[in-house]
């Protein structure tokens, strides 16, 4: 029982200290990453983008995450939980947001929409289903788009050393289609 209150006494300075510990980390494994890079390079490659292309990026990315929205905003109606898009779209930017630039997307991701999911007043069970539905329609919508690639316009694709000819990309594209 004394224990019990122990840890509960020093969760919270506990928890400071890890999220503290794990910034840290971010932050010199993004200086190690950076060492090399120039600002003025950077600048230097913007510029040789013409405008148009750089909009056109920018618009492209927004129109993206907008749509990736979506997906929250379907599983929520899927698990009989629906909340406003806007709830939807705040969990789902900052979702992919961290998944897709930090990787470890059930880590990254999914803590985010735990949290703002909870605060919407779901429980775990309910968020559990909604990572799940979201994330297999993702990942359907990009193996639908990979087959539909792979059978209108196939290119070779080489596997350690072993490359797919065009025949076998147009079947494999037409049985995932």
């Amino acid at each position: 029982m004394i224990l019990v209150e122990r840890i509960k006494a020093w969760k919270a300075p506990l928890t400071v200290a890890v999220m503290l510990a794990v910034a840290a980390l971010g932050l010199v494994a993004l200086h190690g990453l950076l060492a090399e890079v120039r600002l003025k390079d950077i600048r230097h490659a913007v510029h040789l983008i013409a405008g148009w292309r750089l909009a056109a990026a920018l618009a492209l990315t927004a129109a993206s995450y907008i749509a990736l929205t979506f997906y929250d905003y379907v599983a929520l109606r899927i698990v009989g939980r629906p909340l406003p898009w806007r709830t939807a779209a705040l969990a789902s930017f900052c979702s992919y947001t961290l998944s897709h630039n930090l990787g470890l997307s059930l880590l990254t991701g999914g803590s985010a929409r735990y949290r703002i999911y909870t605060a919407a007043g779901l429980e775990g069970g309910d968020i559990a289903r909604i990572i799940a539905s979201a994330g297999l329609s993702f990942w359907g919508g990009v193996f639908v788009l990979a087959g539909a690639l792979m059978l209108v316009h196939p290119a070779g694709i080489g596997i350690m050393g072993w490359t797919i000819g065009m025949p076998w990309q147009r079947l494999a594209g037409a049985r995932s289609c």
